[in-house]
């Protein structure tokens, strides 16, 4: 499996003045897989539909799920089980808010991925909620995911 990495068009676009799609989305950091550039949350899609799973970014600043960059591919919904057991959990968080980054599914199996970036990202209140909500409606412990990450320079 290829591993993300920093994006060097993103370095590069990212100088002011320059036209940057990426930039405007929260100032989420870019990565590449594959050569391709992508949030962290669309990485981590793309590497677990490489092992058979269907998957969606929860991307909760546009609040839409996405399976690919907002600036090139629409929003899509969820398969109708799917939406069902996401209303479900965020009805028993009694919120929104706090779903984790991926929702996976394969078959009847369903796996839920937060991401937080070393050093710059915690887990909030509104997530420890949302996870006791996701155990409460049948979601085990082993299928949910915290996944810390870092840019790191490659040395040669």
């Amino acid at each position: 499996m290829g591993r993300p990495s920093k994006s060097r068009s993103a370095e590069r676009s990212s100088k002011p003045g320059a036209a940057n799609p990426y930039r405007a989305y929260g100032g989420k950091a870019l990565l590449t897989l594959n050569r391709k550039p992508l949030f962290a949350e669309l990485a981590v899609r793309a590497m677990l539909k490489r092992e058979g799973w269907n998957g969606v970014w929860v991307d909760s600043y546009g609040r839409k799920y996405r399976v690919g960059m907002p600036h090139t591919d629409e929003p899509i919904t969820l398969p109708p089980n799917e939406e069902k057991l996401l209303k479900r959990i965020r009805e028993k968080a009694g919120r929104n808010g706090g779903c984790f980054d991926v929702f996976a599914w394969r078959g009847k199996k369903h796996r839920f991925i937060e991401l937080k970036r070393s050093g710059k990202d915690r887990i909030r209140e509104t997530q420890k909620r949302w996870l006791a909500a996701a155990l409460h409606c049948g979601i085990r412990m082993r299928d949910l995911l915290i996944v810390e990450w870092n840019i790191t320079n490659k040395s040669g």
